[in-house]
C-alpha cells in the first residue's frame, strides 16, 4: 500500500482481512479442529499444569497464570469497555476460581476454552457489580499498584491495554466495538482468541448453530462497515 493511502483506505483494508477471516471461520470444519486442538501439546501441557494446581501446586498456578494471563486479560478488558482496573480485578477473581475449582475440570475441553468460560461469567459479574457501584476513579486511568498485582504479574493494566492497541489494530476493533454485544463477543472469541464455535459456545453457554448464525450477522454488519469507509 502507498504510504500517500487515504486513512479510510488503510481502515477498509484491515477490515476486510477481518471479514475474510470471520468468513474462513464460519466456513472450517470446526469438529476437526476442536479435536485436533484438544489433543494438541499445548493442551496436555495444560492439563497436567491444572491437574498439579487441583493438587494444591502454587507453582503450576502461577506457571498457567504466566501463560495465558495476557490473553484473558485482553477479553476482560474488552468485556468490560477498556477498563484497565476492572479488568485487572476479574483476573484476579479468574485465577481464583481456577486456584479453587481445578479439579472441576472434566478433559472435555481445551484448558484455554475452560478458562474462558470463567472468564466470561466473571466478565458478567463485574457489569453487574460495576453498575451497582459508584466509580472509583476519575480522569486518567493508572497502572495497579505492585501490591495488587498478583503472582507473576509482568505489565500494568494501562500497558496492557497500549499492547492491546498496538498489535490487534485500532480500526477493526472499533468497528467490532460498534457491534451489538452478542455478536461482538463471538468474533472476540473466535477472530482474535482462536476458539472454534464449538469452543466458543460452550464458553458463552450457546449452540454452536447459534455462534454460526451470530458470526455470519457480524460479518455482514462489518460488511456495511467497510462499504462506509469505501465510500463517506
Amino acid at each position: 500500500m502507498s504510504a500517500l493511502a487515504k486513512p479510510w483506505q488503510a481502515a477498509g483494508g484491515q477490515l476486510a482481512r477481518g471479514v475474510d477471516a470471520v468468513d474462513a471461520d464460519v466456513t472450517a470444519p470446526h469438529d476437526a479442529r476442536d479435536r485436533s486442538q484438544a489433543q494438541g501439546p499445548g493442551d496436555a501441557e495444560d492439563r497436567a499444569l491444572l491437574a498439579e494446581v487441583a493438587r494444591g501446586d502454587r507453582a503450576s498456578l502461577a506457571r498457567l497464570y504466566r501463560r495465558y494471563d495476557r490473553q484473558i486479560f485482553g477479553y476482560l478488558l474488552r468485556q468490560l469497555g477498556d477498563d484497565p482496573a476492572l479488568a485487572e480485578e476479574a483476573l484476579q477473581d479468574v485465577m481464583l476460581a481456577v486456584w479453587t475449582g481445578a479439579s472441576a475440570y472434566r478433559a472435555d475441553s481445551r484448558v484455554l476454552t475452560w478458562l474462558f468460560g470463567i472468564a466470561h461469567r466473571k466478565a458478567l459479574q463485574a457489569r453487574r457489580h460495576a453498575r451497582r457501584r459508584p466509580a472509583l476513579w476519575s480522569g486518567p486511568r493508572s497502572g495497579r499498584s505492585e501490591a495488587a498485582a498478583g503472582p507473576a504479574a509482568s505489565l500494568s493494566p494501562d500497558a496492557r491495554l497500549e499492547a492491546e492497541r498496538r498489535l490487534t489494530g485500532g480500526e477493526l476493533r472499533e468497528a467490532i466495538a460498534r457491534l451489538p454485544d452478542g455478536l461482538a463477543v463471538v468474533l472476540e472469541l473466535t477472530l482474535y482468541q482462536g476458539l472454534s464455535t464449538v469452543e466458543t459456545g460452550a464458553v458463552l453457554g450457546l449452540p454452536s448453530g447459534t455462534v454460526k448464525s451470530r458470526l455470519s450477522r457480524a460479518r455482514a454488519r462489518l460488511r456495511s462497515a467497510l462499504e462506509e469507509e469505501r465510500n463517506p
